[in-house]
């Protein structure tokens, strides 16, 4: 049996998933997901909310991103079930590997390397590309329109002027979740400027 490979169904784009650092927010279990190699993104063409901005011109169940998986980071709880970000130390983008999903309903699939490679993606000839904090913020827009930072001086200026790093609603909301141990609903932010 080759590597293990979870092969995850995502409406976010690759922009979001190398800020992040990785693909989530997955209910799975970390014991699941023991001595896994590789993250397959495969196109959500219809998710039920849009997660973030980005270009999305892959068809739905297109793989369209392989990361090498290096940790587990906890996300938030909800609905009973603790969410994780499938963390990367590399990513490469793939083109043309259309139908590598298999239609399963459930977003979540592990395979093996063999099985990934029938699917169309051999590992061997990606162009890894180390992940950087930097990665993917270009494009990024932080909920109610206000931009994050483009470049990497100018996050480091406003991250020096109030001594933390620039965050998103969003992603200030699933930290207060998990730290308060609450469904990511139940989180209100109001910013009065």
């Amino acid at each position: 049996m080759g590597k293990k490979v979870l092969a995850v169904l995502t409406g976010k784009s690759e922009a979001t998933i190398r800020a992040v650092g990785g693909s989530g927010d997955w209910a799975i279990r970390p014991s699941s997901v023991r001595d896994l190699e590789y993250v397959v993104c495969v196109r959500h063409a219809n998710p039920p909310y849009d997660p973030g901005p980005g270009a999305r011109p892959e068809q739905h169940g297109e793989a369209f991103l392989v990361g090498k998986v290096v940790d587990l980071k906890f996300s938030y709880h909800h609905n009973g079930r603790d969410r994780f970000v499938v963390m990367c130390s590399e990513m490469a983008s793939v083109s043309g590997v259309k139908d590598f999903w298999d239609g399963s309903r459930v977003p979540t699939r592990y395979m093996d390397e063999d099985e990934a490679r029938r699917r169309g993606i051999d590992f061997d000839e990606l162009d890894f590309k180390p992940i950087t904090h930097e990665e993917g913020q270009d494009d990024l827009e932080g909920e109610g329109g206000s931009s994050i930072p483009t470049s990497a001086t100018a996050r480091h200026e406003v991250a020096s002027s109030v001594g933390v790093m620039p965050l998103t609603i969003l992603a200030a909301k699933k930290g207060l979740a998990a730290n308060f141990h609450v469904p990511i609903e139940d989180i209100e932010i109001i910013i009065r400027g």
